[in-house]
């Protein structure tokens, strides 16, 4: 009885349906469709400002005071919904692409800048399956406004299932859809995508400081304008003039430093980067621990050797970071948010790996998590190493928390190198990176009564929480670290070990964290902290570099050749004399030859020249045509 009311009831409501649909000719369907798309754009832009800034106040009311924002935005999400309902005529294929990619893009950069600190960007999408991964550590709820926004998906649904579909011959049927695509090229060109669009006239750019650009403009306008800057573009009268006369400035020699200069034991070269290895203990202005977690490498640091890394980012990117150390190679020259690994390297590339294989070393990576993550497992063989190690190869897999210990690396590099090195008949050349203090940094990861480090001064809130979380791993690393130096100490063969931070964590950018000025603003040299990590060295040579100063990753691959006495090839050998000028340089900071941060104009303008045709230099040797600089003649 209920299966036969069921069946009557759905058979009379696809006669009301089609009923409807009879009483609409194609002027009226047309007519409903594009009063279909207009409310479809301007309801996925309302929600994609309620969602992005969570505010109280209307949302309409915001967008009314911010029109230009909102004009912006719709005509993108407009101009794509009705692109796709012109290539079609289905009012489900604008339904079911533009509305639930404006609402789902929105809300990740909702749930990114909550957690992060970050802005959801267009390179993002490259690391769909590492987010994925990741995201298992936070706690994601949906918001009031992704309910309603679902609520009225259906609503838009409803409507689609009621409106007739336009009826349309063959000619009309191409010839709309092909001046369509052609409106919108011309249209979007000149809005949005153009250097001299509307959008770059109203669009107010903060590239340091993301979360505020995107609060300023919009998510719609700010992922768009991420994949603006998304786009690589050759360096302008790229030729090979212009190559050699920027090799020329920079005084490049294509026979660098010969090798057979070096008379010694070819010494063990290990470098850590470790996962957001910070000195909470001294950046963190404004709150108190009961004990330093880098007391085990204090005195270390000072006895043998330590500096400070410019890292080009925060709170993130790592990848990036090892690019520039492992290559020499400044991010500076690609687009902004872009991912190295992801993006440009798919063919082979000068880097320390190959570098030391021919110099007879055994070469080797690990990294204690999925091979997938950041493309390491393409890209570490185009890089040069020829041994390298996952979670799934390595035999010490304890864990410290959510990820594998920072012990664990350490006795994975002991046993490599025992294995690939006969126990020191080979040179090794290892570069690890670290996974143990990955965030999130919640309570309870570590257990007591292994907790020892606790805030004696906080803020009272949950970010207490995570700040002692955070030293405690930083602990661990230390004292990792230690035992490294430890099992080394009694190898022959002279040994090099460095350790450095890729990025401070996400959360140190909360300004509650640091003692503030009278305007309750953070000082200058906090904010500076926020992009500098640690460094230490140590040799079991007897040698002492002392404190190298502040360095940029590019400039760190400098280090690794002045500290061990080894020769320049010819690329590191012009950073080394750019060196003589500048310390190392980002988007943001340029260090004189001194590791301070340059506010003189003529040193910076100095520096700026060098960029230039740095630039030239560096894209000749790894996406040009190798004009002048090819690093494996």
């Amino acid at each position: 009885m209920f299966i036969v009311m069921f069946k009557k009831f759905f058979v009379n409501l696809k006669n009301i349906i089609q009923t409807i649909k009879r009483k609409q000719n194609n002027i009226v369907s047309l007519i409903l469709c594009q009063i279909f798309i207009v409310s479809l754009s301007f309801s996925a832009v309302y929600f994609s400002f309620h969602i992005s800034k969570n505010i109280e106040i209307s949302a309409l009311l915001w967008l009314w005071q911010h029109k230009t924002v909102f004009l912006l935005s719709f005509f993108i999400v407009f101009a794509a919904a009705e692109l796709l309902y012109l290539l079609t005529f289905y009012l489900y294929v604008p339904l079911f692409i533009v509305y639930p990619v404006v609402i789902v893009f929105t809300f990740a950069n909702y749930i990114k800048v909550f957690y992060r600190n970050e802005t959801f960007v267009f390179s993002d999408l490259l690391l769909l399956k590492e987010t994925g991964n990741i995201a298992g550590n936070y706690e994601i709820k949906p918001t009031n406004s992704i309910y309603f926004s679902i609520l009225v998906f259906v609503f838009f649904i409803i409507a689609a299932i009621l409106i007739k579909r336009v009826k349309i011959k063959l000619i009309p049927r191409i010839a709309i859809p092909a001046a369509g695509i052609i409106l919108f090229l011309f249209s979007f060109n000149s809005i949005i995508m153009s250097e001299k669009s509307y959008l770059e006239k109203k669009y107010q750019s903060t590239t340091w400081d993301l979360k505020k650009e995107y609060a300023e403009n919009g998510f719609i306008l700010g992922f768009t304008t991420s994949y603006k800057r998304s786009i690589f573009k050759i360096p302008d009268n790229y030729s090979k003039n212009t190559v050699l006369s920027s090799a020329q400035y920079l005084g490049y020699d294509s026979v660098g430093q010969k090798q057979d200069g070096f008379t010694g034991e070819l010494p063990n070269i290990i470098v850590i980067m470790n996962e957001s290895y910070w000195d909470c203990y001294n950046n963190l202005t404004g709150i108190k621990y009961n004990q330093d977690p880098m007391e085990s490498v204090r005195d270390m640091m000072i006895s043998h050797g330590s500096g400070k890394l410019l890292s080009p980012l925060f709170g993130g990117g790592t990848s990036n970071i090892e690019y520039e150390f492992l290559t020499g190679k400044s991010i500076m020259f690609y687009p902004p948010n872009s991912i190295v690994y992801q993006q440009y390297i798919t063919k082979k590339q000068w880097s320390l790996a190959w570098h030391f294989n021919d110099l007879g070393y055994s070469t080797s990576a690990i990294h204690p998590y999925y091979h997938w993550f950041w493309k390491r497992s393409t890209v570490f063989p185009l890089l040069g190493f020829e041994n390298i190690y996952f979670d799934t190869d390595i035999k010490y897999t304890e864990k410290k928390g959510n990820f594998t210990s920072d012990l664990s690396l350490t006795n994975e590099i002991i046993d490599k190198y025992e294995l690939l090195c006969g126990n020191g008949n080979i040179p090794m050349f290892n570069f690890s990176i670290s996974m143990q203090n990955h965030g999130g940094y919640w309570a309870g990861i570590y257990k007591e009564p292994d907790v020892q480090i606790h805030l004696t001064s906080g803020n009272g809130d949950n970010t207490d929480a995570v700040c002692e979380v955070f030293a405690e791993g930083i602990r661990y690393a230390s004292e990792a670290f230690v035992a490294l130096t430890e099992y080394f100490e009694n190898v022959s063969r002279p040994t090099y070990i460095i350790m450095f931070g890729d990025h401070a964590p996400s959360f140190s950018n909360n300004k509650y964290l640091y003692a503030m000025d009278e305007n309750g603003e953070i000082y200058p040299e906090d904010k500076l902290n926020q992009y500098i990590a640690p460094i230490i060295i140590w040799s079991n040579t007897g040698e002492t570099p002392g404190d190298i100063g502040t360095v940029s990753p590019i400039m760190l691959t400098v280090e690794i050749f002045d500290l061990t006495g080894l020769p320049k090839p010819p690329y590191i050998k012009m950073l080394s004399d750019i060196k003589q000028t500048t310390a190392g340089f980002t988007s943001l900071y340029y260090l004189d030859a001194d590791s301070s941060v340059v506010t003189d104009g003529e040193v910076k303008q100095k520096i700026e020249e060098i960029i230039k045709n740095l630039q030239y230099c560096q894209y000749d040797a790894t996406l040009g045509r190798n004009y002048v600089i090819d690093e494996f003649e």
